[in-house]
């Protein structure tokens, strides 16, 4: 179904479609996906000015663990200036690099009675990082960032909508942050209390979370539902009103998945020994993921709209690429080339009967697939898409590092 993303033209109305981006959970693999976010912030900025923002391209963004930290920080208004986010997706890297091996520093060995990072030193720099406690409500546009509550077992979705809605629900993003990123082992849980004092009696919830990634490690589908409950909630008050899958546009980004499988034989000697690196946690985390993506393939393409989806994601984390945790100086410089040598590489699809990604028909590239879509769906002028036998490339940008080139997008809202 993904090679329609590049061969044809996106169905719906221009300029009036739910654009969303979605971003995977997965410790330091984010690099995977944060590259893919740089190259095309770079692109936009050179085509439509040095202020423009990822944040002024989608309507919802949603990320859940390291994918929830990445939404932060790129939604979050900037104190200095308030239109403008908190960071590029440059920046976020450079904040990734900085940070990563404080964020989880290296152990031999594994407790799981115990977290193996401390807790006060990820909240001295989330605190650092988002200054006077912005709230979920201030984002500059729609957030989606799942965690789990282990009190009342189930999991939360914290949004800029929800937050509107009802002060009860409005979180400090810092808080947010920390509780979609507290795996277990790593990190402890975080608790809070978030309290009404606009009426009386005064309301007050509390909150005992862990990491989203144990319910929704690709928030695709939730950010789908959230973005249209929105919608209609809006009454027609909006720009977009939708009506099926082709009203929805979606660029759905993973963090890599490892790609060994292993025997009936092996998994008889799991146990909780050696967690969080024992195999069962990759099998969860990849189960979700997949059930997720299935599912959203097979509504775009009953919807007939499967130009309008877009997942990129890789399975060749073999090794050290695999972990989420091993995050020296040398590991993130490999991880972000992975990220960078991922454009490159061939569309992929799931093939669900070997559970294997292979590529899309025609052998469209990350990088084309990206251009043509953006191209078709956002330029100012549709006579400058090409058809769908185009055998053109990207043209190359003029700076580098450079890996994916999009046409002018100022005609986007």
């Amino acid at each position: 179904m993904l090679e329609k993303f590049a061969k044809e033209t996106p169905k719906g109305t221009l300029g009036k479609r739910i654009t969303i981006l979605s971003i995977d959970g997965g410790g330091v693999r984010g690099l995977v996906p944060l590259v893919i976010l740089i190259e095309l912030e770079g692109i936009l900025q050179r085509l439509d000015g040095a202020e423009r923002r990822l944040v002024d391209y989608f309507d919802m963004v949603a990320g859940t663990s390291t994918g929830g930290v990445i939404t932060g920080l790129i939604t979050t208004r900037s104190q200095d200036v308030p239109t403008r986010p908190l960071f590029t997706a440059e920046e976020v890297l450079k904040f990734y690099d900085r940070y990563a091996t404080t964020l989880l520093p290296q152990t031999s060995t594994c407790d799981c009675r115990t977290p193996r990072c401390r807790a006060n030193e990820l909240d001295k720099l989330l605190n650092r990082t988002f200054g006077t406690f912005p709230h979920l409500s201030s984002a500059i546009t729609s957030v989606l960032i799942p965690s789990f509550d282990i009190r009342i077992q189930e999991p939360i979705l914290f949004s800029r909508w929800q937050a509107k809605q009802d002060p009860i629900d409005d979180a400090a993003v810092e808080l947010v942050c920390q509780a979609t990123s507290a795996s277990p082992t790593y990190f402890p849980p975080v608790e809070f209390t978030l309290t009404d004092t606009t009426k009386e009696p005064h309301r007050g919830k509390t909150f005992s979370l862990i990491d989203g990634s144990l319910a929704i490690n690709n928030p695709t589908g939730v950010a789908i539902t959230q973005a249209i409950m929105e919608v209609q909630t809006d009454s027609g008050k909006g720009r977009v009103k939708y009506k099926s899958f082709s009203d929805l546009l979606v660029l759905s980004l993973g963090t890599g998945q490892h790609p060994m499988g292993h025997s009936a034989s092996e998994a008889t000697r799991w146990s909780l020994i050696g967690c969080p690196k024992a195999p069962w946690v990759d099998s969860v985390l990849n189960a979700t993921a997949d059930m997720v993506e299935l599912n959203i393939s097979l509504l775009f393409q009953s919807g007939n709209a499967g130009a309008n989806y877009l997942r990129i994601q890789t399975d060749r984390l073999a090794g050290s690429f695999a972990s989420i945790d091993t995050c020296g100086h040398e590991h993130l410089s490999q991880v972000t080339a992975l990220g960078r040598q991922l454009l490159d590489e061939p569309v992929m699809q799931r093939d669900f009967k070997t559970g294997k990604l292979v590529p899309v028909a025609d052998g469209v590239t990350n990088q084309e697939a990206l251009y043509r879509g953006a191209e078709r769906t956002f330029s100012s002028s549709s006579s400058s898409a090409p058809s769908s036998t185009s055998s053109s490339t990207p043209p190359s940008p003029s700076s580098s590092p450079s890996y994916l080139s999009l046409p002018h997008l100022s005609s986007l809202p």
